[in-house]
């Protein structure tokens, strides 16, 4: 973890960064400040399977991180959409392309109403296994982002084949990936 903030510290022109399931790091909020205050120009960042960051050091990162185009929270247990960090996000990085939420459960139909209104350019959603988006705010989200062409919503329990058809139907140059077991 010290090597990893000296390097942040030093590499201000850093760009891209995959701390994906890195389980050395103690502190993810302390790595996630450093990142805000000093990596300006942080365009991808892969956060995959990180044990402790919570809302703090995410709020801190969108904060500093306002080119962030990729980001990959996906199995990230212990980030919760009551805390509104996944609003703050949406609304603090307006250029983000690609965004994974994978298996957090947590995500709600106010995080992606959040996202269709603020961050219209993005590519690629995934929120996998999320019980708490319904198919309104998909719609919502897919009127708002023209460039989207991928979105993962399989295992989302109120995503059933039949609103998966009708998405299909009236988006169809967005691939809707659903997987049901």
């Amino acid at each position: 973890q010290t090597a990893l903030l000296s390097i942040l510290n030093f590499c201000s022109e850093l760009q891209h960064l995959s701390l994906g399931s890195c389980v050395m790091i103690e502190d993810y909020d302390l790595i996630a400040s450093m990142m805000g205050a000093k990596c300006k120009k942080l365009r991808s960042l892969d956060l995959w399977r990180c044990k402790n960051i919570t809302e703090s050091g995410i709020a801190e990162l969108a904060s500093g991180c306002r080119l962030l185009e990729e980001l990959d929270l996906g199995w990230c247990p212990t980030l919760q959409s009551s805390t509104g960090c996944f609003t703050n996000l949406a609304r603090k990085l307006p250029n983000l392309q690609k965004l994974f939420l994978t298996a957090n459960r947590s995500v709600c139909d106010t995080d992606i109403e959040e996202l269709a209104a603020n961050c219209t350019h993005l590519r690629q959603l995934d929120i996998l296994g999320t019980r708490m988006v319904s198919p309104a705010s998909l719609r919502k989200l897919l009127e708002s982002c023209k460039d989207l062409s991928l979105l993962d919503v399989s295992f989302c329990s109120q995503i059933d084949n039949r609103v998966v058809l009708e998405l299909n139907a009236s988006f169809p140059n967005v691939f809707i990936k659903k997987s049901f077991t």
